[in-house]
């Protein structure tokens, strides 16, 4: 639900359908709002029939399988997340957030490409992070050493993706040190001779004295 979400809009809405799929997954409340394939919705549902009784009725009434962590009845589309088999084939159990989740499921059950719109947790210009990033970034690393290749969009913070440049025809991050020094950006901030990038650069690093 971050911002690059958009980017996802953008490229099914293509003509001559730019991004070809085989499955739509969605994370929470985007069920009913995009087409999917299958929603991801780990909090117990029962636990959000308590809090959000309306969004519980709609959840009951869905055509769409529902990943979750325990199935009830009157959810006639739940599917229980397969837990224990994630947690032995990635040999890990650090699962923060319904996204890390996610990525264990695509891991387990041989996803190959997996494009991720919407996962941010940061944004340009605020030192702040939400909570489960780094969760996410383990985890896309684990279910790379079994085949997953993850697409993140360009325009998405998710592992500094949106500081990528163009570099002898591949997209590359910019390394601290060889690329760029945070005090240097930092003072270029101080003058007001920053550029974007050296504004978001700035934050990454102690300031040269």
């Amino acid at each position: 639900m971050g911002p690059s979400n958009v980017m996802y809009l953008a490229a099914r809405g293509k003509k001559k359908d730019f991004l070809a799929v085989d499955e739509v997954w969605v994370i929470n409340s985007l069920i009913g709002t995009l087409e999917a394939d299958k929603a991801f919705i780990m909090d117990d549902l029962r636990d959000i029939e308590s809090r959000y009784p309306a969004w519980a009725n709609t959840l009951k009434l869905t055509d769409v399988p529902i990943i979750t962590c325990r199935e009830y009845p009157e959810y006639p589309t739940a599917e229980a997340y397969p837990i224990q088999e994630v947690q032995a084939f990635l040999n890990d159990d650090w699962f923060t957030n319904t996204v890390a989740y996610a990525v264990g499921y695509a891991a387990l059950i041989g996803v190959q490409d997996f494009y991720m719109f919407g996962c941010d947790f940061k944004y340009p210009g605020s030192s702040a992070v939400e909570a489960g990033h780094d969760n996410v970034c383990y985890l896309l690393g684990l279910a790379r050493s079994k085949g997953l290749r993850y697409r993140i969009p360009q325009q998405s913070t998710l592992m500094d993706t949106n500081l990528a440049q163009l570099q002898d025809g591949q997209l590359k991050r910019p390394l601290y040190g060889y690329d760029f020094n945070p005090g240097d950006c930092a003072n270029r901030v101080a003058v007001g001779r920053a550029t974007e990038m050296d504004k978001q650069l700035a934050e990454r690093g102690p300031r040269s004295q």
